[in-house]
């Protein structure tokens, strides 16, 4: 376990699957903040980001398969709530006034009143509005991650 190595091989089940979701972030690169290039990027990040869940969890006295379940059970669908609707409703206006916003800092950039039939979505890569969501999204989590070290600094909780 300890030896450094630089391949593996993978079975059928799992060259299948890894195929199946190259082609969906192919499809939807938005899905990620930054998407994978290739195929060895991909299974990096995700090995990265599962052995770091696991240590986490296992760090905390979880068990693999307790963890696995927990996995597999985000699959199962619960009934939305009147509250989650009225939250995702929200997030739904607050995309559109973002939408405005960017749409109003193209128009004042390029001088034209009507670049607001021009805007392009904010989750596609390669757009101007993508590179602001980007950016405005890296912003507030700074200033969340700032928050919680000068509260956590002041001995107060808040919710990360």
């Amino acid at each position: 376990m300890g030896k450094k190595f630089t391949g593996f091989r993978m079975n059928e089940q799992v060259e299948t699957q890894l195929n199946v979701l190259e082609l969906m972030i192919k499809d939807k690169p938005e899905r990620f903040l930054h998407a994978p290039e290739n195929r060895s990027a991909l299974i990096n990040l995700m090995l990265g980001d599962y052995a770091n869940f696991l240590i986490t969890n296992f760090k905390k006295g979880k068990s693999y398969d307790a963890l696995k379940k927990q996995l597999t059970d985000l699959n199962t669908r619960k009934p939305i709530s009147k509250n989650e609707r009225l939250i995702q409703a929200n997030f739904d206006k607050l995309s559109a006034i973002l939408y405005l916003l960017i749409s109003t800092n193209q128009s004042l950039q390029r001088l034209d009143m009507n670049d607001w039939r021009n805007i392009q979505s904010m989750y596609k890569q390669g757009t101007v509005e993508h590179e602001i969501y980007n950016k405005l999204k890296d912003m507030v989590e700074e200033d969340k991650i700032k928050a919680v070290k000068n509260a956590k600094q002041a001995g107060r909780r808040i919710k990360e």
